[in-house]
């Protein structure tokens, strides 16, 4: 059964599920950006901005902390019910374009 839909071209990379079923997907390619979708209704819970395109699929800790790397190779850990980041969590100065590892 089909409970919502929420279109956008091209995605970036395959997204990731958390815990509660909420959708995190990167937006599309060349975007610096990851959106939060609820999982009831596919509404936007939060777009976070990172500091260079994301393109690699985000991960979810089993604390539901959300992890994302930009290309940049900076790594931020997002709370997942607000979106909001620490700050760089680590630099590995150098691009990046797979994701994390726990």
């Amino acid at each position: 059964v089909l409970r919502w839909a929420w279109q956008i071209f091209p995605v970036a990379n395959v997204t990731a599920l958390g815990f509660d079923g909420t959708v995190y997907l990167p937006a599309s390619v060349g975007a610096r950006t990851l959106s939060a979708l609820d999982p009831g209704n596919g509404q936007t819970n939060w777009i976070f901005t990172a500091t260079a395109p994301i393109l690699a699929a985000p991960i979810v800790g089993d604390d539901a902390a959300v992890f994302v790397v930009d290309s940049a190779g900076r790594a931020f850990v997002l709370d997942p019910v607000i979106g909001t980041s620490g700050g760089v969590l680590f630099d590995v100065g150098a691009g990046v374009t797979s994701s994390p590892a726990l």
